[in-house]
Order: C-alpha cells, then sequence, then structure tokens
C-alpha cells in the first residue's frame, strides 16, 4: 500500500498536480492525500495504472474521474447519515 500512494504521489507530481495554478496545485495536493487515505488498495492500483498508461492528458482525466467519483461517495455518505438522523420531538 505504502509503495501504491508513494508512486500516486509521485506521478501526480510529475504532472506537477494537473494544473499551472500554484493555489490550484496545493487544492490538488489535498485532494491527493485524501485519495491516499480513503482509497483501498485495488482502486489505488487502478488509478496508478490509469494514470501511467496514456498521455499527460489521459492521467489527469483519470485523475479527476476519480475525484468526482470519491467526492460523489463522499456527498453519498453525507446524505445517507443526514438521512438517518432523527429530529428531536418537541413536546407541548
Amino acid at each position: 500500500m505504502k509503495k501504491e500512494k508513494k508512486m500516486f504521489r509521485d506521478t501526480c507530481k510529475k504532472y506537477n498536480y494537473f494544473t499551472t495554478d500554484d493555489a490550484e496545485a496545493l487544492k490538488q495536493m489535498q485532494e491527493i492525500e485524501k485519495l491516499c487515505e480513503k482509497l483501498n488498495l485495488t482502486s489505488l492500483q487502478e488509478l496508478n495504472q490509469a494514470l501511467k498508461s496514456g498521455s499527460e492528458e489521459e492521467a489527469k482525466q483519470a485523475y479527476h474521474s476519480k475525484v468526482r467519483s470519491y467526492l460523489e461517495m463522499s456527498n453519498t455518505t453525507v446524505m445517507q447519515d443526514i438521512h438517518y438522523v432523527q429530529l428531536p420531538t418537541i413536546d407541548s
């Protein structure tokens, strides 16, 4: 797992975090760390394979696709958590 995380970080760094803007690069570094924490080994291996299998533009698309998937999954989990919260009843 450690090797896969390093490979992912190094590949993203090689492509300057898929941006030319320094502020955006910082944001992407944060997203990369979130993905490293949340992805399982198989997902990380698949992402690394996608990042290395094509051009820089294809790597960028693969990266952004994984970030979108992660964000959608996170939002779904948050919405499910909100859905299951019971509001307190007000006694009259």
